[in-house]
């Protein structure tokens, strides 16, 4: 299906975020805020992008990890997957946004995380890497929730209007979910 996007676009803003970051991976609105999750020092890390001048605030490092990290915004709580190397660090962490620097809520599915999304409610869905759809449960549990029928290396996720759109590494196709009834 075509989306077609009337209008013009008048301007057009360039935020450089390196040296702050070696490696930026993921990008979300909050409010009238962008945030930005990246790799730095082999550091997955977010930041705040400042509305004055483009240029990062303070970095708040999650773990060690790889550069294929992702995260998503949903009623000022902020979500980072981790998929690092070493298996204690993998996972989601989940950061309030009005109060950054509290230790962060972490959930552990087994597995590398990839693509992360959030409802219109505020449930959270991760990709993990054994072929599997993690759903956060109201009892802050991951559980899966998708795993016969999901492509080998799902990577991205998405979610509009009660359906989840997922992309895999080596499939090369979208596969679309209906959500499940909570």
């Amino acid at each position: 299906m075509a989306v077609t996007i009337s209008g013009q676009i008048s301007r057009v803003k360039t935020f450089r975020l390196r040296p702050t970051f070696d490696a930026c991976t993921g990008v979300a609105l909050w409010k009238d805020t962008i945030v930005v999750s990246g790799v730095k020092d082999g550091m997955i890390c977010w930041s705040v992008v400042s509305s004055q001048d483009g240029r990062p605030e303070e970095l708040h490092n999650v773990c060690g990890g790889k550069y294929f990290n992702s995260l998503t915004v949903k009623h000022d709580m902020l979500y980072v997957s981790c998929p690092a190397d070493s298996p204690d660090d993998r996972g989601v962490y989940g950061f309030n946004l009005l109060s950054p620097r509290q230790l962060p809520y972490t959930y552990k599915p087994g597995g590398l995380t990839f693509g992360i999304t959030v409802d219109n409610i505020g449930h959270l869905f991760v990709c993990v890497w054994n072929s599997s759809i993690h759903h956060l449960t109201a009892t802050c549990q991951l559980v899966a929730i998708y795993e016969d029928d999901v492509p080998s290396s799902p990577v991205a996720i998405f979610w509009d209007s009660g359906v989840l759109y997922l992309t895999s590494e080596y499939s090369h196709v979208i596969t679309m979910y209906e959500t499940p009834q909570q």
